[in-house]
């Protein structure tokens, strides 16, 4: 795989977002219901493959930077967030339970060991399989994802900040064919997205004791003013485990920080 290759189209609906699902084997992922027509009229998104369902597993940063990858790559295979996850544990003691707080171990896991084809490592994400040594296959087929440094020593991962103005950089980011791997506090508004019916962060204030998570920012909806973000918590969190993130809230203090598999300028 090139770090270099870019998607060449942007897919607006969301049944097509699955459309290299049929021959996706990971059983432990809830696939999106084909649909006609997508949130609102005027999206613009990046193809995904599948909705990852963490459950009691704080894998959330690996299901987020599994999704960039596949978005950004049309050609990309269905990938095992487990996969990542494996490794990242063994550097961030006690991640099942706590997540992976600290990017730059989430990024390093990638960067040594890369991520494998879904199919390869196909189990559900529990707790136990956190511990399951993945085959030499999948190790082989992760290894051609490692991300590459340039000629300046940089890998792939550029901050794109949060606060005032970010909603302009993700939208630049996003007009690149790039999704935003997108760092944010669960506040209560948040949680009210895993009610039937809800499909708007409604409110991006910080909230003591709210914790960390990571979802991926994958597109826009200029009728509903909105960033199209894709979590982890399966089909049932938001509109097919997705949600609006309205460009006006972008800046809230509960948006920790957001990156882009891409190289600084």
């Amino acid at each position: 795989m090139s770090w270099a290759a870019q998607p060449t189209i942007i897919d607006s609906g969301l049944g097509r977002l699955l459309e290299t699902a049929a021959h996706a084997k990971d059983d432990f992922v809830s696939l999106l219901p084909a649909l006609d027509v997508p949130l609102a009229t005027g999206d613009a998104r990046l193809p995904s493959r599948r909705i990852a369902d963490q459950g009691e597993v704080n894998a959330c940063f690996s299901c987020a930077l599994a999704t960039c990858l596949e978005a950004r790559d049309p050609a990309m295979p269905a990938l095992s967030a487990l996969f990542h996850f494996h490794y990242a544990a063994q550097l961030w003691p006690g991640a099942a339970d706590r997540g992976i707080s600290d990017e730059t171990i989430a990024y390093g896991a990638l960067r040594e060991h890369g991520i494998s084809a879904a199919r390869l490592h196909p189990y559900p994400i529990t707790r136990a399989n956190v511990d399951r040594n993945p085959s030499s296959v999948a190790l082989s087929d992760a290894a051609t994802r490692i991300p590459k440094m340039n000629d300046n020593g940089q890998s792939p991962w550029a901050p794109q900040f949060s606060g005032p103005m970010c909603d302009v950089r993700w939208k630049a980011a996003l007009a690149r064919r790039q999704p935003v791997l997108l760092i944010l506090y669960t506040n209560h508004a948040y949680w009210d997205l895993n009610n039937g019916g809800v499909d708007t962060w409604k409110s991006t204030d910080r909230e003591i004791g709210s914790q960390l998570h990571a979802a991926a920012i994958i597109g826009s909806s200029e009728e509903r003013q909105a960033f199209i973000v894709q979590d982890s918590r399966g089909p049932g969190f938001g509109v097919g485990g997705q949600w609006f993130l309205p460009y006006e809230l972008a800046g809230g203090a509960a948006i920790e920080a957001s990156f882009t598999l891409e190289y600084e300028e």
